[in-house]
């Protein structure tokens, strides 16, 4: 796991699983994970998924916050990263 070191998936409910990262290059990995299921279809809209964030830190622990913000994601589950000339909430 030392090539993986850098990435961090931080899940806030709800919740949804990491694939095995199998690509990772000098400003980033390509990242996927399971879709999103709504537990409550049409019944419910407070578990509703709204976008999938992604967030850039070059710490192992850090608190997601709009200034590590690299981009919200709606569709599909996955995220290649922009670069490493890309700043905080830019692609």
């Amino acid at each position: 796991m030392g090539a993986a070191r850098g990435v961090a998936l931080v899940v806030l409910r709800p919740a949804v699983t990491l694939n095995q990262i199998t690509t990772i290059r000098g400003d980033g990995a390509d990242l996927s994970w399971t879709p999103y299921v709504d537990p409550t279809p049409g019944t419910f809209t407070g578990d509703d998924l709204g976008e999938y964030q992604v967030h850039r830190s070059t710490k192992q622990t850090f608190n997601p916050t709009n200034l590590n913000l690299v981009a919200p994601v709606l569709s599909p589950a996955a995220f290649a990263p922009p670069g490493p000339t890309a700043r905080a909430g830019r692609l």
